[in-house]
């Protein structure tokens, strides 16, 4: 992986960190939320999980990919 693919890897785990953590905070807005009916809840909590759940999964599949990666390259960095 060149240091460009690198970097682009880690601006996407960033990204992905970044919207996983705002519907986190959406959904607790949601549950302090008086106005709305415990089925509105429901419904947005659970239409906030269907995002929230396959965006951080595939942020950690790519976070995972990034370290190994750059623990392959500072490997190579100290053996040269």
């Amino acid at each position: 992986m060149s240091w460009e693919e690198t970097v682009v890897s880690g601006m996407q785990v960033l990204s992905g960190l970044a919207m996983g953590l705002t519907q986190i905070k959406g959904i607790f807005d949601v549950i302090n939320n008086e106005d709305m009916t415990y089925f509105e809840k429901f419904l947005s909590i659970s239409m906030s999980l269907s995002f929230v759940i396959p965006s951080l999964v595939k942020t950690g599949g790519t976070a995972l990919g990034l370290i190994k990666n750059l623990n392959t390259a500072s490997a190579v960095l100290n053996a040269t």
